[in-house]
C-alpha cells in the first residue's frame, strides 16, 4: 500500500509538471519547471539504490511544491471587469528580509544536520589515526572535538574513552583522572544507546584493565559488562574472546578456555 501510494503521488506529480511545461512559454519560468522536474526525477532514480536523508527529502518536497505552484495560472493585475486589483504585495524591503531570514534558517538547518556530523566524523577518524601513531594527547584532543561537535553519537564517545584508557596506561602521573573520564564517556554512550553491545564490551575492557592494574574491586563490573554484552549480542565471537582474555589475566584458565571455545564455535575462522 505504501509503494502504491508513493507511485500514485509521483505519477500525478510528473504528469502535472509535464503538462505545465507544455503550456508554459519559453523563458525563465519554463527553465525553472524543467530544472525542478529533473531534480525530483534524479532523486527518485537515486532512491532506487540508496535512501533519502533529511536534506534531500526536504529539498525534494520543496521542489515538488514549486512545480505545483508554478502550474497555477498567473494572477492578472486587473479584476474580472478590468478594474485594478486592490491587494498589495509586500514592500521590497520586507520581501528581501523574508528571503534572507528563510535562507539563514535553511543554512542553519543544513549545518546542524550535515556539516557538524561530518566534521565530527573527520575528527573521530583523526583521533583513531593519532592514537595508532602513539599521539595519545592529540587523539584525546580530536576525540573531544568530535564529541563536542556531535554529542549524540555513541561511537565518538567510545573512541574518546579508548584514548583516555590508553593515556592512563602509558602516561605519567596518576591514571585515575583518565580512567574516570573514560568511564564517564562510556556511561554517556550507554545512556544514548543502551542496546549497543560495543559499549558494554568497552566497559568490560575498561573495568578489566582498571581492576587488574590498579583496583581489583572493578573486576566484578568488568564481568557484569561482558555478561550484558553477551546477552545483547550472543552470536558475536569478539564478546567471548575479550571475556576470555580477562579470565586468563585473572589466572582462571578453565573459565577462559570455555569462553574461547564459545568464540571458536561462533567464528572458527578466527
Amino acid at each position: 500500500m505504501g509503494l502504491l501510494a508513493c507511485l500514485t503521488l509521483l505519477t500525478a506529480f510528473f504528469v502535472t509538471g509535464w503538462r505545465t511545461v507544455q503550456r508554459t512559454a519559453k523563458g525563465h519560468r519554463r527553465l525553472l519547471l524543467v530544472a525542478c522536474l529533473s531534480a525530483v526525477a534524479g532523486n527518485v532514480a537515486g532512491n532506487l539504490v540508496s535512501f533519502d536523508v533529511s536534506v534531500t527529502a526536504t529539498a525534494t518536497w520543496l521542489l515538488m511544491a514549486v512545480v505545483v505552484a508554478l502550474g497555477k495560472p498567473v494572477q492578472s493585475a486587473t479584476g474580472k471587469n478590468g478594474e485594478a486589483a486592490t491587494g498589495r504585495g509586500l514592500p521590497p524591503w520586507a520581501a528581501a528580509g523574508t528571503v534572507v531570514v528563510l535562507a539563514a534558517l535553511i543554512c542553519v538547518g543544513v549545518v546542524q544536520a550535515n556539516v557538524r556530523p561530518l566534521l565530527a566524523d573527520i575528527a573521530a577518524q583523526d583521533s583513531d589515526q593519532r592514537a595508532a601513531t602513539g599521539d595519545l594527547l592529540g587523539a584525546i584532543q580530536t576525540g573531544e572535538r568530535a564529541v563536542a561537535l556531535w554529542p549524540k553519537e555513541p561511537v565518538h564517545r567510545q573512541t574518546l574513552s579508548w584514548a583516555y584508557l590508553q593515556q592512563a596506561l602509558s602516561g605519567p602521573g596518576d591514571p585515575l583522572p583518565w580512567l574516570l573520564q573514560a568511564e564517564a564517556e562510556l556511561d554517556a554512550a550507554r545512556s544514548l544507546q543502551p542496546g549497543d553491545y560495543r559499549t558494554w564490551i568497552a566497559l568490560g575492557e575498561l573495568y578489566g584493565t582498571w581492576g587488574t592494574r590498579w583496583d581489583p574491586s572493578r573486576l566484578p563490573l568488568a564481568h557484569n559488562a561482558y555478561r550484558q554484552a553477551a546477552a545483547l549480542a550472543p552470536n558475536h565471537a569478539m564478546v567471548y574472546t575479550a571475556w576470555g582474555l580477562l579470565e586468563m589475566t585473572e589466572g582462571r584458565p578453565a573459565q577462559a578456555a570455555a569462553s574461547f571455545r564459545r568464540a571458536v564455535d561462533l567464528d572458527a575462522t578466527d
